[in-house]
C-alpha cells in the first residue's frame, strides 16, 4: 500500500504543538488554505475545498496522552477508495516537537502532481500553525 511520509521538526513545545491539533480534531482549525469550510457531524470533520470538493474525515483516534491523531475518509470516488492518516506530535530533547504525518491510501497509483501539491501545502501549513502555537 502506498504511504506519504511528512516530517519535520518544530521548536515549539510539544503540548502547544497539541493544542493545534487537538484544535484540528474539534473543528475548530482555521489552519489549511485548501479547505474553504469545515462543520463537524458527530465524530467526523465534514470538510469543503477551495474548489468546491466535500470530503468527510471520520476520526478515528484523538489521544491527547500520546498526542495521537487518526482519521480516514471513506472511499468516494473510483480513484480514492482508501485513505488513513495519522499526525502526531513526538517530543524531540532541546529543540521542541518532531510532527509527522503519514497518510495510507489506495489505489496503488502515483498521486496526481495536483494531490501531492496538496498535501505538501497542507503540511506547510499545519507546520506554520504549530510554529505559530494556533490554529
Amino acid at each position: 500500500m502506498p504511504s506519504i511520509h511528512l516530517s519535520t521538526e518544530v521548536s515549539t513545545d510539544p503540548d502547544t504543538a497539541w493544542s493545534v491539533l487537538a484544535a484540528y480534531s474539534r473543528g475548530e482549525d482555521r489552519i489549511f488554505s485548501v479547505v474553504e469550510k469545515v462543520v463537524m457531524d458527530g465524530n467526523a470533520r465534514v470538510v469543503t475545498t477551495v474548489d468546491g470538493y466535500t470530503v468527510r474525515e471520520n476520526l478515528v483516534t484523538v489521544d491527547p496522552e500520546h498526542r495521537r491523531l487518526s482519521y480516514t475518509i471513506p472511499a468516494w470516488s473510483e480513484a480514492n477508495i482508501y485513505h488513513f492518516a495519522v499526525m502526531e506530535i513526538l517530543p524531540v530533547d532541546g529543540v521542541g516537537c518532531r510532527l509527522r504525518w503519514i497518510t495510507d491510501y489506495l489505489p496503488e497509483e502515483p498521486l496526481a502532481e495536483s494531490r501531492l501539491e496538496r498535501y505538501n501545502t497542507s503540511f506547510a501549513n499545519l507546520t506554520e500553525a504549530i510554529r505559530r502555537g494556533h490554529a
